[in-house]
């Protein structure tokens, strides 16, 4: 936990979302924060597909409506 409150945040506009996305990085937007899921994709339940289609994309929803269901 120590290690999440020691990152500083930094704003990244939607340039620089598109320049990850174009250079092969997979990123989702949560909550107006961008997240960069490539390690993550083999390991996701649902498979990599599940998040593959919402690279680049607000997902907050999404999120939400699993989390809720869970």
């Amino acid at each position: 936990m120590e290690a999440r409150s020691a990152r500083k945040s930094k704003i990244i506009s939607r340039d620089e979302v598109e320049d990850l996305i174009a250079s092969g990085r997979a990123v989702i937007i949560v909550d107006n924060k961008v997240f960069k899921v490539d390690a993550w994709l083999p390991y996701h339940p649902g498979g990599d597909l599940a998040i593959q289609h919402m690279i680049g994309r607000d997902c907050t929803e999404e999120v939400k409506a699993y989390v809720n269901c869970a």
